[in-house]
């Protein structure tokens, strides 16, 4: 009896841990935006699908930060891929239950015209910029704000913006503009596709250059990934396999422009043509930090871009709790 019973604690011993140690194959329902932000989800998504990724995958594809936002509060999305300014207006506005767990992409937009007016955020004053009614109250304008006050300018006052909605069709309302001789605002890709069909455009200024050129101890930050709370806690193996692939779908997406190309169209991430895309895959910055890193950068960003406008990140900026640091 006593060695049956010793038998019986040894194989508890031996099989609790493997019990504990069970793989979570709990699929994630993976949310992106029709836009840059996604890119860096390509490869993972092209490996989910050949079967070859450490997570099931459920791909739920938006054209709108707005929409995800929705999906986001119904439940319906578990990781997503999002402007910094949403992620932070969620946790504010939901006492906590979202975090950010990556930055995945860093500055998106450039100046561009026919002319050589603009090399230099200070060269604005007194002329019109023309912009996507959907940068208005987002990232671009938010940054480009910011730019401005470095040098004295303030939107309305010292410098016009023009905010024009998406044409017929889709068609993009810089294109007349920049034909024209005006100056533009423009995220990527369609930066990259005005160049491309446009004579004698030119990217006059890099935001994400001038921000760096500040030299302020921050990233010009455009996107990141946030998990729903109750998600990571109940399934962090989940979420660490996540993290692993994604940061090596980003690796992949800077390494290798064409073939994420392919799968950025097949994916309908992009609405461009293959060969723009692969065009405008440098100009995106896809980026990943996570862990301290990611909370440094997002702490010191917040602290330059929340005073311009609290209200475009939910009020104040979010506190440590919203940073998922395993």
């Amino acid at each position: 009896m006593k060695k049956l019973l010793a038998l019986v604690l040894v194989l508890s011993f031996v099989l609790l841990p493997l019990v504990g140690c069970a793989k979570d194959n709990t699929a994630v329902r993976l949310g992106g935006m029709t836009g840059p932000t996604s890119i860096g989800m390509a490869k993972l998504l092209a490996d989910d699908k050949a079967g070859v990724s450490k997570n099931d995958y459920e791909f739920v594809r938006v054209g709108s930060g707005p929409e995800m936002k929705a999906k986001l509060l119904a439940g319906e999305v578990d990781i997503a891929a999002i402007p910094a300014n949403l992620a932070a207006t969620l946790y504010n506005a939901t006492n906590g239950e979202f975090l950010v767990i990556a930055v995945n992409t860093l500055g998106v937009v450039s100046l561009l015209e026919t002319g050589n007016t603009v090399n230099s955020i200070s060269d604005l004053a007194g002329k019109t910029v023309y912009a996507p009614k959907s940068a208005q109250g987002a990232i671009p304008e938010l940054v480009f704000s910011y730019l401005l006050s470095t040098e004295g300018l303030t939107i309305g006052e010292d410098v016009t913006v023009e905010w024009l909605p998406t044409g017929e069709g889709g068609a993009n309302p810089l294109g007349p503009k920049l034909k024209n001789g005006e100056i533009v605002l423009s995220p990527e890709p369609a930066a990259t596709a005005l160049l491309s069909s446009i004579d004698g455009a030119r990217r006059a200024l890099v935001l994400d250059d001038a921000w760096q050129a500040l030299d302020n101890d921050s990233e010009y930050i455009t996107g990141v990934t946030v998990v729903r709370r109750a998600f990571a806690e109940e399934h962090p193996q989940v979420v660490k396999r996540f993290l692993d692939e994604y940061e090596d779908s980003i690796e992949y997406a800077n390494e290798n422009a064409a073939d994420t190309a392919k799968i950025v169209v097949e994916f309908e991430i992009l609405t461009l043509k293959e060969a723009l895309i692969e065009k405008a895959i440098p100009n995106c910055h896809v980026d990943f930090e996570e862990g301290e890193d990611m909370k440094e950068l997002l702490n010191a960003y917040f602290a330059l871009l929340v005073p311009v406008k609290p209200a475009a990140f939910g009020g104040k900026i979010p506190d440590d709790g919203f940073y998922y640091v395993n």
